[in-house]
């Protein structure tokens, strides 16, 4: 087999490809999202389908620090947002 005579080339490439992506992950530092720093994913969906992202975010930014809004489908949208407390949720949830 002709790849096998060039196996130390390819062992090489693989292995300076590998320190160059750990160094770049060392050097540039991830932000993780909210999946790993332990926030609320939360999905609604609005009876207005014109509405944007941007309003939705000012909606709610009053009521709770909102990190950022998606638009998934017309009228559906994803929040992430730090994690909400217990009595946060009582408060806004009550059974009246």
């Amino acid at each position: 087999m002709e790849v096998m005579r060039y196996r130390l080339v390819f062992f090489t490439l693989s292995a300076v490809l590998l320190l160059v992506s750990l160094g770049s992950l060392l050097g540039f530092r991830l932000k993780p999202a909210v999946d790993f720093t332990g926030g609320s994913l939360i999905e609604i969906a609005v009876l207005d389908t014109a509405i944007e992202s941007q309003e939705i975010s000012e909606i709610l930014d009053n009521q709770y620090p909102i990190a950022s809004v998606q638009s998934v489908d017309e009228g559906r949208f994803i929040l992430k947002t730090a994690e909400f407390s217990k009595t946060w949720l009582s408060k806004r949830f009550q059974d009246k």
